[in-house]
């Protein structure tokens, strides 16, 4: 019985991740809404929706244009084009100052440090990125880890 329990569980470890993902996410909303003031609440529900949007849409799809062109050679080992990875480094900067200048116009009632605005966005659409490195090369838990620690991080923090 252990061993099939611990056979299911090595096989849907991914599944759990993405569940842990968000449930944390879940009580950290629950949480955040308790502690904080309406308008502080306000500004959180802000910065999380940033980060959700160009988590999505901050590398503009490219990364499907990465999985469908690259493979994996071998454990490891992936082979693409060299233009694919300047183009996501292009797109994942541009996007990353448009989308910190953005913000800072649209939402310039909120104090934010310049920097760290455009780090942790560059961080959040480059995760993205690495979440399709991940995929491609067969590492579906440690993906789904990378695409979800941030909502673990914040329910911890909340």
């Amino acid at each position: 019985m252990f061993k099939f329990v611990h056979k299911y569980f090595d096989r849907h470890l991914s599944l759990f991740v993405i569940v842990a993902g968000a449930l944390s996410f879940f009580i950290s909303n629950i949480v955040m809404k308790e502690i904080l003031s309406a308008t502080h609440y306000g500004h959180y529900s802000i910065f999380v929706t940033y980060f959700s949007l160009i988590y999505v849409f901050g590398i503009l799809g490219t990364e499907q244009v990465f999985l469908r062109f690259s493979i994996q050679t071998k454990k490891d080992t992936i082979e693409t084009q060299k233009f694919q990875l300047q183009l996501i480094a292009v797109i994942i900067l541009f996007s990353t100052v448009l989308c910190s200048f953005l913000f800072q116009k649209y939402y310039s009632e909120i104090a934010i440090n310049t920097f760290l605005l455009f780090g942790s966005s560059l961080s959040m659409i480059g995760i993205l990125f690495l979440f399709s490195v991940l995929r491609l090369n067969a590492n579906f838990v440690w993906a789904q880890f990378v695409s979800n620690y941030w909502k673990i991080v914040l329910c911890i923090l909340a």
